[in-house]
């Protein structure tokens, strides 16, 4: 194995919050991996965000990075962890890095972040950062400006790769905002060395509500940063692709875009509007793995 390759992951990790509040999404997971032989193994652990708190596989070893909520959160308690969530894994070496896994899109020896890291590690020399990373996840990091007011910067609600080695990035244009224009334009420049292919990118039809209606209707939820139009949190394991999508008409492109990119995969789309309000969608609340 050359690092990590969502087609080659044979393994699809969830928690039993994903279970407990998004029980339509687990049994989607659970159904499609028992059909396609991938192994579905749930953990029990109250933070429903799996893919930003565990382990990041570099070839046989699990690399366990520092996560921002390792310590009990009195305004968040779900996002706690405990170290049973992942000392079922072999082979860990833990990092002192603070890095969240939903910062960290690869494809072989292609890494792709956000430059969040270095406002997440202050104590650190930011070329030595960048070094220390790349002998870790054994890659060449590629940074990217994050997203204009976004605290957490993780780089999977940005781009993610296909199988031929391009990279699907959010069509920020269809925003329709000079902010996200420049951001788009930044972006586009940062990733100017790859072969990137706009996807749809539907932000600007969310749900408009207020910190409190927000409360109200997700009293379990943490930090109010929706996550809806974002297609691109779409969750690939070995030949199965789960691509949120939201009953809009952008549905539509995402699924053909998908399917064009993805070839020999099964497009698996999977409703995630109230999930997504929460902050993440089907690659946030979940990590695969190869053994």
């Amino acid at each position: 194995m050359v690092n990590y390759n969502e087609s080659e992951a044979n393994t699809l990790v969830v928690t039993t919050a994903l279970r407990l509040r998004y029980d339509d999404i687990f049994r989607t997971f659970e159904r499609h991996c028992a059909k396609n032989q991938i192994k579905f193994v749930e953990i029990e652990a109250k933070n429903l965000w799996a893919r930003d708190y565990l382990p990041i596989q570099v070839e046989d070893t699990f690399i366990k990075f520092r996560y921002g909520y390792d310590k009990d959160n009195p305004r968040f308690p779900n996002l706690s962890v405990r170290r049973r969530d992942w000392s079922w894994l072999p082979n860990l070496r833990p990092s002192a890095i603070r890095l969240d896994g939903g910062n960290v899109v690869r494809m072989n020896s292609q890494i792709i972040m956000t430059d969040i890291i270095f406002r997440h590690n202050p104590t650190w020399h930011k070329t030595k950062l960048v070094a220390k990373l790349e002998g870790l996840l054994q890659g060449n990091i590629t940074l990217v400006p994050t997203e204009p007011g976004d605290d957490i910067g993780h780089t999977d609600g940005i781009c993610h790769w296909t199988p031929s080695g391009h990279l699907l990035v959010n069509d920020y244009s269809m925003c329709g905002t000079r902010v996200s224009d420049r951001y788009y334009t930044r972006l586009c420049k940062a990733l100017n060395n790859f072969c990137c292919i706009a996807f749809p990118y539907a932000y600007a039809k969310r749900p408009k509500l207020t910190e409190k209606q927000f409360r109200t209707q997700f009293p379990d939820a943490d930090t109010f940063n929706s996550g809806y139009g974002y297609y691109i949190n779409l969750l690939q394991v070995g030949k199965l692709v789960f691509l949120p999508e939201f009953m809009i008409e952008e549905d539509d492109a995402a699924i053909r875009i998908a399917r064009e990119n993805f070839p020999g995969s099964e497009i698996v789309p999977v409703m995630c509007e109230n999930l997504s309000m929460e902050g993440g969608l089907t690659n946030c609340v979940s990590a695969s793995y190869r053994f």
